[in-house]
């Protein structure tokens, strides 16, 4: 009797049986978050799809990378995958640039690097022009391109002079060419005021007495895109939340107004509180020498069509634009299940 021999699948071809199997009844979800995985050298961590802060999903997931690259950090060599990666809003990518920041300040702290190989089209033009390459590689920030109107991402602390004339040089220099002196008086007001915040509140002596004052940082970008100026300031600070307690002013106004349950409840949501402290214009000492940076910006943001303020604090977002048809103001506030150290502060002017 003559023998049949079965011809054998190539093992390539049973292991793609073997993954389809797997996947089957499975939904692909191209901006779920990967898990990082270990490899021979180490630990790759993939950047998000979507490296931003405003969806819900997508501000879990920027936390998330922040979280497992300062955990695994202390384990194993780390190198950063952009291949998914899609678009970078400036206020995720200023608080990615931070925590690496403060990571690299430690001493018991493995390699971290960014696979340059997977960076491509505007996400590698943004995430070069940050410096943040160069912040990894442990070396001053190339200037890759002198006409490019992107500073690279700044950063000092409370006891350093504010770099506003660096700032308002790069935008006289290279987004507007020739700034009135109104504009420059106005953006320098805005600058001005935010880091005396910065200064004076983010840092409270009261809660954060044990703090050291290399620790009280501040980190700032400027750049340009579609014809409008970005600007934004972060800090490790405690965050407006914590700094909007019973004795400040507008809180005191509000317990006149409001059932005490309803008070309560509205003080619970940290968008309210931020948006509390920002139309409110004040510090909670309510001094008028301070405080006044959301005015300053206010005004900037209301001179722009398609100008916007966004504050995150803690677990909350504010965000205001002004209604040019309409000379009115919009408002909006929301709450995540995440939170963010500190406080971002981002708003944009447009590019005459």
């Amino acid at each position: 009797m003559k023998k049949v021999f079965h011809k054998r699948q190539p093992s390539f071809q049973l292991a793609r049986q073997a993954r389809n199997f797997a996947r089957k009844g499975k939904n692909y979800n191209p901006d779920r978050y990967y898990v990082p995985r270990k490899v021979q050298e180490g630990v790759v961590i993939s950047v998000p799809r979507y490296l931003q802060l405003d969806g819900t999903k997508d501000h879990s997931a920027v936390l998330r990378l922040v979280e497992d690259i300062g955990k695994w950090s202390l384990k194993e060599n780390i190198r950063l995958e952009f291949g998914r990666c899609i678009h970078v809003h400036v206020q995720a990518l200023i608080v990615l640039y931070a925590h690496l920041e403060t990571i690299l300040d430690r001493t018991d702290r493995k390699l971290i690097r960014i696979s340059i190989r997977s960076l491509r089209g505007r996400v590698k033009t943004v995430v070069e022009a940050s410096g943040i390459i160069d912040l990894l590689l442990g070396r001053a920030p190339i200037n890759r391109d002198v006409n490019s109107q992107q500073l690279p991402i700044m950063s000092g602390n409370t006891t350093e002079v504010p770099p506003h004339d660096q700032i308002i040089d790069h935008i006289q220099q290279k987004v507007y060419g020739d700034l009135s002196p109104e504009v420059e008086s106005a953006l320098g007001d805005a600058l001005s005021e935010v880091f005396v915040n910065v200064k004076d509140h983010a840092y409270p002596e009261e809660l954060l007495a044990d703090l050291s004052i290399e620790g009280r940082r501040w980190w700032a970008i400027c750049s340009v895109f579609d014809q409008q100026l970005f600007l934004a300031i972060y800090d490790f600070g405690v965050g407006i939340p914590r700094t909007i307690g019973d004795e400040h002013w507008a809180v005191s106004k509000l317990r006149k107004k409001l059932p005490s349950d309803r008070l309560k409840s509205l003080l619970s949501s940290d968008g309210n509180t931020i948006g509390i402290a920002m139309v409110a214009g004040k510090n909670r000492r309510n001094e008028e020498k301070h405080g006044q940076g959301s005015i300053s910006m206010h005004e900037l943001v209301k001179q722009n069509p398609t100008g916007e303020l966004w504050v995150y604090s803690g677990s909350g977002r504010y965000h205001w634009h002004h209604k040019q048809s309409q000379d009115e103001q919009e408002h909006s506030i929301k709450d995540y299940g995440t939170s963010i150290p500190g406080t971002l502060v981002q708003w944009n002017v447009k590019v005459e």
